[in-house]
């Protein structure tokens, strides 16, 4: 949680906040020995290797790209990285209305590939 947007408090949660995602995600897998790990806007090369490394270390990520569509999300190096890994099943298309956050449509990565 780079600039603590997803977390107010830790609650049960361990928070790694203030720096690089790559780097938060790694040392997560090293330290805290999590099932999950969450985190937002993946978006550099090396924030996907983090998140392939943490899938081969045997941890679930759950994180987000922003994309304006399903085509923009493969034409970014970094969707479609994640895409074409095969670590991931399904992609959730969020929209802001009627309130942000409403989920349009699950895909399958293989009908958007």
């Amino acid at each position: 949680d780079e600039r603590g947007e997803l977390s107010r408090s830790s609650g049960c949660a361990c928070v790694i906040k203030n720096c690089d995602k790559s780097d938060g995600i790694i040392m997560a897998v090293r330290s805290l020995a999590p099932q999950v790990i969450l985190c937002d806007e993946i978006g550099t090369q090396s924030d996907v290797e983090a998140v392939l490394w943490a899938l081969n270390c045997g941890v679930s990520v759950v994180t987000t790209i922003h994309a304006s569509s399903k085509k923009d999300m493969v034409n970014r190096k970094a969707g479609k990285m994640l895409l074409e890994s095969g670590a991931f099943e399904k992609v959730v298309i969020l929209s802001s209305t009627p309130s942000v956050g409403t989920v349009m449509e699950v895909v399958n990565v293989n009908d958007i590939l």
